[in-house]
């Protein structure tokens, strides 16, 4: 066939231009919104950025035909979700927390028999929850390190068949909830002679390293002191576990922490939104926690 011909038939035919496809588009968008997230910066152009990472993906998604469009944008938010909760902890770490205190501490002079050992506290007959003691004093257990909100008003007798018989002294009342811990009356350290522990300031504690955690429960375990961070219910010190195997599940909350032979603080928590292995952790400082439960014990 003549050269010619073969010009003419190549003409003739329709080229179509290159386009990505409602795929590729949809890829794109997953990919593009996964890298603006992770790039976010940590300061006042977070929510803008992130804004923008939203309506970028929103626009993508948009671009796709109809029937794509929600399984398109559905993975988009799911990546989206994934990778906050992938990076809200080192977020909060830049953003939140500090090594200095951010706030006013109590002056507190004092030693207190630690604690660490799991509470029942309900009334006979009545649901209630597991918290830790966080120290005893005078006939006194301090818990919790957090207010409970029993439906309940002070002035209730505890269910003693719930509590070691060790830590019972006449007949365990609840005395106080207050918004650094609760206050039972009628209770012992269950062990013989354990040594009081001073009181850390918070120019004594050392952000950085680790603090030994007393907790029957937990185990004698250690934590990594990442530094101070103020939230609406007041000052914490941030931790983490030093091992992944720790778990900081419900009734750890008044488990002391020991570091250089003082307390720190006592565990309140743990940072919702977390699901790393070693989850960040929430501790009141033991100033703190003494002196606001001080009025009900001494």
């Amino acid at each position: 066939m003549h050269p010619g011909c073969w010009r003419t038939i190549r003409d003739r035919i329709p080229m179509k231009k290159p386009h990505l496809s409602s795929s590729s588009w949809t890829i794109l968008a997953m990919a593009v919104s996964v890298a603006l997230w992770q790039l976010l910066p940590f300061g006042p152009l977070q929510t803008i950025s992130r804004i923008s990472a939203f309506a970028f993906a929103g626009a993508l998604v948009v671009s796709l035909p109809p029937r794509q469009r929600w399984w398109g944008g559905g993975a988009v938010v799911v990546v989206m979700a994934v990778t906050f909760l992938y990076w809200a902890p080192r977020q909060f770490l830049e953003t939140n927390v500090t090594r200095i205190p951010l706030g006013t501490v109590p002056s507190v002079d004092a030693s207190v028999v630690p604690g660490g050992e799991s509470l029942n506290v309900h009334p006979p007959g009545k649901s209630g929850g597991t918290l830790t003691v966080c120290f005893y004093e005078n006939g006194y257990a301090v818990a919790a390190a957090h207010p409970c909100d029993f439906p309940d008003d002070s002035g209730w007798a505890l269910c003693v068949d719930c509590l070691s018989q060790e830590m019972v002294e006449g007949t365990p009342t609840f005395v106080a909830d207050t918004p650094v811990g609760i206050v039972i009356s009628g209770m012992k350290c269950p062990t013989e002679g354990r040594a009081k522990l001073p009181l850390a300031a918070p120019d004594e504690i050392e952000v950085g390293q680790t603090a030994q955690v007393l907790s029957a429960d937990l185990g004698d375990g250690e934590v990594e002191v990442l530094g101070f961070t103020e939230r609406k219910e007041g000052q914490f010190l941030v931790f983490r576990p030093a091992s992944s195997s720790m778990s900081l599940g419900p009734g750890s909350s008044g488990t002391p922490l020991v570091q250089n032979g003082k307390i720190i603080g006592f565990i309140a928590g743990r940072l919702a939104l977390d699901f790393s292995s070693r989850k960040l952790g929430l501790a009141r400082l033991a100033p703190d926690v003494y002196a606001g439960t001080k009025q009900y014990w001494k």
